[in-house]
C-alpha cells in the first residue's frame, strides 16, 4: 500500500485517547488513528444533530423533561389554540413557577 506522510493537530484529550486505545490493542498509533479513520469513512453519513436536538438532549438527560406518552395525546388535542397574547393575559397575575420553586425551598 502507498502511503502519504501527513501531520495532523489534535485536541490534547483526542491523542490521549488515540494514545490508550493503542496500549490496550497492542498496535501501533498509527494504525489506530488508520483504522478509525477507515471505519468512520465506511459509516453512512449521518446528519449531526441540530443544536435544537443536542440542546433536547442535554435537557432529557438531566431528568427536566420527559416525553409525554399517548395517553396525553387528548388533553393537547382538546387544548384550545392561543396567540401569545392570549396565553400572557390568561397568565396574567400568576407568579412564575421559579418564585414557587425558590419558596419551595425556603430560599426567600
Amino acid at each position: 500500500m502507498e502511503t502519504a506522510k501527513l501531520t495532523v493537530r489534535l485536541p490534547r484529550q483526542l491523542h490521549q485517547t488515540l494514545r490508550e486505545r493503542a496500549t490496550r490493542s497492542a498496535q501501533s498509533l498509527n494504525k489506530v488513528i488508520v483504522n478509525t479513520l477507515w471505519r468512520g469513512l465506511e459509516r453512512k453519513e449521518i446528519t449531526p444533530p441540530s443544536e435544537y436536538e443536542r440542546t433536547m438532549a442535554a435537557i432529557r438527560k438531566t431528568g427536566l423533561v420527559t416525553t409525554l406518552g399517548p395517553e396525553w395525546d387528548k388533553y393537547i388535542e382538546d387544548a384550545p389554540d392561543m396567540t401569545a397574547e392570549e396565553l400572557r393575559e390568561a397568565l396574567r397575575g400568576i407568579s412564575p413557577l421559579s418564585e414557587d420553586i425558590i419558596a419551595d425551598r425556603g430560599e426567600r
